[in-house]
């Protein structure tokens, strides 16, 4: 009688286990097609959207990305429009202590290499003024306080029309995780 109790109860955990885990493997199954979140020690990226960059100190969610005319002349920029959030509990300064250029990194294919992109510059509209010279001054000129949000931008001079791969980096300058975007270019009216 104890062994078929044994055996009731045996076959009630198995189906149980059963029904447990059957949800979980769709679950897995339908993640894959949903955001991946990297994580490596303080450092975070989620691919969700253009990505969301997350260090020890801000967090950088990209919220658009597009190829404008660079100020340099015969040349474009990809510019990456964030949002930056300071997650310290202290004020900090976009180009001293937390300078998206020192960790976020560009690269293109070219038919020799994949060469690394050079911090570029946004040119300026017949007013000199545009939203994307609005956010490269929060960049250059404003220190973000603690749990504030504020708008701004970085950008990479192109070298040619193919896809442009972010790679983000650790404070040891370690890559854990990219992102391709694709080089759009500008329509001109």
């Amino acid at each position: 009688m104890k062994k078929g109790i044994q055996l009731v109860f045996l076959a009630a955990s198995s189906l149980t286990l059963f029904t447990l885990t059957e949800p979980s493997i769709s679950t897995s199954n339908t993640s894959t097609v949903q955001a991946k979140t990297i994580k490596h020690g303080k450092y975070t990226f989620n691919n969700k959207g253009h990505g969301t960059y997350k260090t020890n100190k801000a967090t950088f969610k990209i919220t658009n990305v597009k190829v404008m005319p660079s100020a340099e002349d015969n040349k474009q920029v990809m510019v990456f429009e964030c949002d930056i959030t300071n997650n310290s509990k202290k004020e900090f300064d976009l180009v001293g202590d937390v300078n998206a250029y020192e960790f976020i990194h560009a690269y293109q294919k070219t038919s020799t290499s994949n060469k690394s992109l050079l911090p570029g510059s946004v040119g300026s509209d017949s007013n000199a003024d545009s939203l994307e010279k609005d956010r490269d001054d929060v960049m250059m000129n404003d220190s973000v306080l603690p749990g504030k949000t504020v708008q701004g931008e970085f950008s990479f001079t192109l070298v040619n029309d193919k896809n442009v791969k972010l790679k983000f980096a650790d404070s040891n300058y370690t890559n854990f995780a990219n992102k391709s975007y694709k080089v759009t270019p500008q329509v001109t009216q």
